[in-house]
């Protein structure tokens, strides 16, 4: 069960690394001052606890950091996405309540495409 588990979360995590770029168009360059973690659930430069909250919850959470633009991505553990919005403030509500009970990657990317927020919500 945990091998699947970590397949998936694999799989997920190479299809989110092209995600949003079209054929033909080139990778945006990581600058190399900007802090990169490996781990697939957290974001650079902030602890989960800041960024998601309440997590868990019975499907409405918080996202901080979030702007006017950002593209705004819930993934069920097939890494089928179930949900998606557009930021329009810096901390925004999103309501997943018609969502069965489980465990969802939110992926929160700027204007640029770039990664802002990654990580794992749980709707109890």
């Amino acid at each position: 069960m945990c091998r699947i588990y970590f397949l998936l979360i694999f799989i997920i995590s190479a299809s989110l690394s092209t995600f949003g770029q079209e054929s033909g168009e080139a990778l945006i360059p990581i600058d190399s001052t900007e802090q990169q973690d490996s781990d697939i659930f957290s974001s650079a430069g902030s602890s989960k606890e800041d960024l998601i909250h309440p997590n868990p919850s019975e499907g409405i959470f918080h996202l901080k950091s979030t702007t006017a633009g950002d593209d705004i991505s819930v993934f069920d553990g097939t890494g089928r996405m179930v949900f998606n919005t557009t930021g329009e403030e810096s901390k925004m509500k999103i309501d997943i309540t018609h969502l069965e009970k489980g465990i969802y990657l939110v992926i929160v990317r700027d204007q640029n495409k770039r990664l802002k927020i990654n990580q794992k919500v749980m709707i109890k």
